[in-house]
């Protein structure tokens, strides 16, 4: 099976001609770069300059594809039915954006409207993103505990089906089938709370914004094209890591951690971890090395990886005011019982993530594969007298290695 019949998948041989990406929905599309008790709102331009959360789709979907997608921004609101996202689409559109998401319709069932007002909100959402020239990407509802009832399990399949059929009959149109991995398949009911849901029923932990992420990466892989924002050896003037390819064994270990990682690179845990680290050739026929991270499966281990970089404007570094891009390069095999897995730029005073935060309720496995830890256009705070590229991870077995790392001065 090809690519593009895989599920989740709609053909089109209609090319994107830009990245920009701008999700829209309700809190399922908030939760990747906001809090539900932020107040008031993040605005869009501004939303992910913290970095994408760790319950977020959209993070783990652009980590998954190496962050060829720039967030224009998060158009995400708590509880907007799909009235409500009509009547603010035209704003959103104001934003300069290539490509955009829909997800709606959940709270559309809990404030009683039938399935043909939500097709009918929906319709008219697609057909004026369409008009636009914007590439729409459209992810089916979501279930929740509350469409646990025989009018609920019709409501979200008829919708969900009109969402599959317009994806299918209009070209260009890309599905994500969201929901399929969401739903256990033999009841039709949302999988368990504190497996892929918070206790609420209704938004996702990090477990089901991975699954859901997958799904999304999947879809949109082959329509948008590669990027690589890392450089091909340790002399590039613009990357201001100390060690942009992870040579060399001069780094440091601490709290039991043993082994040698990477030149520059500072291995640590909370308390004392059964862990270790060695250099291992990379394959991929990309500069560098790894630094491999093996965690005994024998504890939970709370691990910090710090890399150093230059800081200072007397040199023309990046300090205080200058805005950054952080991006760090790792690859997963096997990791379980994962409650925290992030990376970005550390300054006590001054610090961003990608999948930051706790994982909401339970813990469990990242899917193996290689992703790109980035956040775009963070501004460095007073008080930040250095920066570090980070990757923070609490787990209890399973391998996670450190390739390239990046950070740069944007304008």
């Amino acid at each position: 099976m090809g690519i593009l019949d895989a599920p989740g998948v709609a053909r089109s041989s209609i090319a994107i001609s830009g990245t920009r990406f701008m999700p829209i929905g309700d809190s399922i599309t908030y939760l990747d770069a906001g809090n539900l008790s932020d107040s008031p709102l993040l605005p869009v331009t501004t939303a992910y300059r913290g970095g994408a959360k760790a319950t977020g789709m959209f993070g783990w979907a652009n980590a998954q594809l190496g962050h060829r997608l720039k967030m224009a921004g998060n158009g995400g609101v708590p509880g907007d039915t799909t009235t409500q996202i009509l009547a603010r689409l035209d704003g959103l559109l104001a934003v300069p954006s290539d490509i955009v998401s829909v997800l709606g319709g959940a709270n559309d069932f809990s404030q009683s409207f039938t399935a043909a007002q939500t097709i009918a909100n929906l319709t008219t959402i697609y057909g004026k993103i369409r008009a636009t020239g914007r590439r729409l990407v459209v992810l089916t509802t979501m279930s929740r505990s509350t469409m646990n009832t025989t009018a609920g399990y019709t409501y979200l399949n008829t919708v969900n089906q009109f969402i599959k059929d317009y994806a299918r009959k209009n070209p260009g149109v890309i599905l994500a089938d969201i929901c399929s991995v969401m739903t256990d398949p033999a009841t039709g009911t949302p999988y368990n709370t504190g497996t892929f849901y918070t206790s609420d029923g209704t938004h996702p932990n990090a477990i089901g914004a991975q699954a859901m992420g997958k799904v999304i990466a999947d879809a949109l892989r082959p329509f948008v094209p590669a990027s690589d924002v890392f450089s091909s050896n340790n002399l590039d003037p613009l990357n201001v890591m100390r060690n942009a390819c992870n040579t060399g064994t001069g780094g440091t270990v601490a709290n039991g951690i043993t082994g040698t990682p990477g030149t520059q690179w500072a291995f640590t845990a909370t308390g004392t971890a059964v862990a270790a680290v060695s250099k291992v050739a990379r394959t991929d026929g990309l500069p560098g090395e790894w630094t491999r991270l093996v965690i005994d499966p024998t504890n939970t281990a709370a691990i910090v990886a710090s890399g150093a970089c230059y800081f200072g404007s007397a040199s023309g570094y990046p300090d205080v005011g200058s805005t950054i891009t952080t991006a760090i390069e790792v690859r997963t095999t096997g990791l379980v019982g994962v409650s925290l897995f992030q990376g970005g730029n550390y300054h006590p005073n001054s610090q961003a993530a990608a999948l930051a935060g706790g994982w909401q309720q339970g813990s469990g496995k990242v899917n193996d594969g290689t992703y790109t830890l980035m956040v775009d256009g963070h501004v460095i705070q007073a008080g930040a007298t250095y920066q570090q590229a980070r990757v923070a991870i609490t787990a209890t077995g399973g391998t996670l290695d450190i390739g390239r790392c990046a950070m740069f001065k944007t304008p």
